[in-house]
């Protein structure tokens, strides 16, 4: 009986970390304060935030639901949430974010770009390139992780560049350069 309602948390993790992270506009919420300032305190309860910020330099947090911000320089307590760009630590059930550095500690986290650590029962990153051409995953630690390089650690991890794609305990593969024509 207690498996059913695991399993169901589990997968809407999963799809919140992948899914929403790729149209982000479904949880960005309606501000009181419009504003394009930044803010040292942001509160979300969605779908209803406090500001309309380019960035939260301090605490951002969302205790019932969902969060999105574009920037975030510092903590972000979220039940589900994340950003475009995150520098600093994020703590939530699910987390995702386009670029992150720092630490993201969840059940289910996605990175488009990760430059940081990722610690999750299930970590994702994405094989998009960034400007320069490249895609980066500094670590995952996890039940199962997914990324194109970095390093993975965890019980089962995915990395379709290294040597072993699939390996349990450990995997690692180095950054990966786009192609120019890919560029």
């Amino acid at each position: 009986m207690i498996k059913k309602p695991l399993l169901c948390l589990l997968l809407s993790l999963l799809l919140f970390s992948s899914g929403f992270a790729h149209n982000p506009s479904l949880v960005t919420g309606f501000p009181l304060v419009d504003t394009d300032a930044w803010t040292p305190v942001q509160v979300t309860v969605w779908p209803v935030k406090l500001f309309s910020v380019q960035a939260v330099y301090g605490i951002n947090l969302a205790p019932f639901f969902l969060s999105f911000e574009q920037r975030v320089y510092g903590i972000s307590l979220a039940l589900m949430g994340g950003a475009r760009k995150l520098y600093g630590v994020h703590c939530g059930l699910g987390g995702f974010a386009e670029q992150s550095t720092g630490l993201m500690v969840g059940l289910s986290n996605y990175c488009k770009w990760n430059r940081g650590i990722v610690i999750g029962l299930l970590n994702f990153s994405s094989d998009s390139y960034d400007a320069a051409g490249s895609t980066e995953n500094l670590m995952q630690l996890g039940v199962f992780n997914q990324a194109e390089n970095g390093l993975q650690i965890g019980l089962l991890n995915y990395n379709p560049n290294a040597l072993i794609p699939w390996m349990p305990m450990i995997n690692f593969s180095p950054r990966k350069t786009a192609p120019p024509e890919a560029r």
